[in-house]
């Protein structure tokens, strides 16, 4: 059996990709923190990116065939406070993992994000110039463009907004409505999120084909606001849509400028690649069951 590596193992993104990928890999979490939350069938081993050293050795132990690379600082309000260290965890740490998957000859799954876009007029494609305005989202550029740098062998998946894992946006809906608090939710921010089941899928699928050198978007297939999605999940669980206040974003509110509108266009996947991109509505049918 093919075996991969998943750095940041630990997190909403790696934990479910680690028990997904299981199923048609020999598979090894990558963690720094938490190792008891990995499942005790699921091979472990250390991935800090801060030593290289060690990291390196780790991995020549695993030997495996690609890495997905999910570690990273996602707090965008986080990255705005502490530049250094999400440049130090996003950008340096990326390219020590690029320099060894290049010495051993490993195919490198980066996983972007949306917000590399500005976010001014949404659906943007995977030759759309990116242009971040949040310092997270340059971090991830600037990580984007070490792997192409370094590397022939790696695939860039830019998603954003992933659902379906516990702790999410959905059960922050259902627990703060089904409490009958009101909860604010943005009209004018939008993306297109993206359920985790199917994002974990449809990575499989490309990475199966053998693709090599490409940036591929994989995005719900639904455009909607905060708002929008809410009062879905409120609709679809049977729960009050009138607890869900529409209010508007502004600037200044934060310690950053919110991207309005980072929905990505999956087209390109679709279309050439015959992956399928769930809707809201569908997706939530499943999780609820």
């Amino acid at each position: 059996m093919e075996k991969c590596l998943v750095t940041g193992a630990t997190g909403k993104l790696g934990s479910f990709f680690i028990k997904r990928f299981s199923r048609d890999y020999e598979v090894t979490a990558g963690y720094i923190e938490n190792p008891e939350i990995i499942p005790q069938n699921i091979k472990k081993t250390v991935i800090d990116l801060s030593d290289e050293r060690l990291m390196r050795a780790n991995i020549e132990s695993a030997m495996p065939g690609f890495i997905v690379h999910c570690a990273a600082i996602k707090d965008v309000p986080y990255c705005e406070s502490n530049p250094e260290k999400a440049r130090e965890v996003n950008v340096e740490g990326t390219k020590k993992l690029a320099k060894i998957c290049k010495d051993l000859k490993i195919l490198m799954v980066y996983l972007s994000t949306d917000y590399i876009f500005e976010g001014t007029t949404g659906w943007y494609k995977e030759n759309d110039k990116p242009n971040p305005k949040t310092y997270y989202g340059k971090t991830k550029f600037e990580a984007e463009k070490v792997v192409q740098e370094l590397l022939s062998d790696y695939i860039i998946f830019r998603t954003g907004g992933a659902y379906g894992f516990n702790g999410d946006f959905i059960d922050f809906v259902i627990n703060t409505v089904s409490k009958g608090e009101k909860l604010e939710a943005f009209t004018n921010i939008y993306n297109t999120p993206v359920y985790l089941s199917d994002l974990a899928e449809n990575m499989l699928k490309i990475i199966k084909k053998g693709l090599k050198k490409t940036i591929i978007h994989i995005a719900g297939a639904d455009r909607v606001s905060r708002f929008d999605f809410a009062s879905k999940i409120t609709e679809k669980f049977g729960l009050d849509k009138n607890l869900i206040i529409p209010v508007e974003y502004k600037t200044g509110s934060e310690n950053f400028k919110r991207p309005f509108d980072c929905s990505l266009s999956s087209q390109y996947a679709r279309e050439k690649l015959e992956i399928k991109c769930m809707g809201i509505d569908e997706s939530l049918y499943d999780i609820k069951g």
